[in-house]
């Protein structure tokens, strides 16, 4: 591994797994889907960094209510992408996401980049939540930040 990935101290294999299943979770959100077989029962996820999306969605529901939330601004040309990942362990991923588009109310485009920490048992993903900064995701999981 290496470019935009961090080492990190497990197996290859498993943060290549790990790292894999933060990307579907991804082309997810890019194909508008929600992925059901990807999320464990009562998966969360905290959005706090906007206005706009702060607030807790549990489960597939969730899912579907959070990509309407935040599609609700962004214009169909939306695409969401895996920026790097900071730190993988056992049954996490520290991933710095970007998602950009068109404006869905305007002509502008926009541009919306947060770092979460999405956790995995059993190859589902439990939960995730967002943080404005990679140092507060790293924080979030007691590491260091560096």
């Amino acid at each position: 591994m290496g470019g935009r990935f961090a080492a990190v101290p497990h197996t290859e294999v498993v943060a290549e797994d790990l790292i894999g299943l933060q990307e579907r979770l991804l082309r997810a959100v890019n194909d508008r889907e929600v992925p059901q077989a990807l999320l464990a029962p009562g998966f969360t996820m905290q959005q706090s960094i906007t206005s706009a999306t702060d607030y807790a969605y549990n489960g597939p529901d969730g899912w579907r209510d959070w990509l309407n939330d935040i599609f609700e601004f962004f214009g169909s040309d939306a695409r969401c992408e895996l920026v790097e990942v900071p730190l993988c362990g056992p049954d996490f991923v520290v991933a710095t996401i970007r998602l950009t588009g068109h404006s869905a109310l305007s002509s502008g485009n926009l541009e919306l980049q947060w770092t979460s920490v999405t956790r995995f048992r059993g190859g589902l993903a439990v939960s995730a939540e967002a943080f404005a900064t990679p140092a507060e995701a790293l924080a979030a999981i007691g590491a260091a930040a560096g």
